[in-house]
């Protein structure tokens, strides 16, 4: 049986400036994320980033709660486990359906994440 969902990423080429933004558009409405090709981003530090990558979330959980994904907007930083986020669409919900608005809202996005960024951020900052 074929499953409904992609089972592929689709990827971009940066270097080629021209519609990247409209591809990009474009192929993130497949299954919400996207390869990038073209960054010029050595392959070394990028195999280095995902052993990283690999090595924290391989930690136990309460290691990664000691920075915790904010409640708020702001910082959008920190550790977010799998059921904090939700696996619907604004536009999903907005149904003519109260029970199907009320069941997508059930639907528990099993996706993990850790948000980080630039640390001279002083609205943003890292946890």
């Amino acid at each position: 049986m074929r499953s409904a969902y992609p089972t592929t990423i689709p990827t971009i080429d940066i270097s080629a400036r021209q519609a990247t933004a409209r591809e990009l558009a474009q192929k993130c409405q497949i299954n919400g994320c996207v390869g990038i090709t073209g960054h010029g981003v050595p392959s070394g530090l990028l195999a280095e980033a995902f052993d990283v990558s690999k090595r924290l979330f391989e930690l136990p959980l309460e290691d990664k709660m000691k920075a915790p994904y904010s409640p708020s907007a702001i910082p959008h930083r920190g550790h977010s486990a799998p059921g904090r986020e939700k696996a619907y669409t604004k536009e999903e919900l907005s149904t003519n359906s109260d029970a199907l608005a009320d069941a997508k809202r059930k639907i528990m996005d099993f996706k993990e994440t850790f948000e980080v960024g630039d640390e001279s951020n002083k609205r943003m900052y890292n946890i």
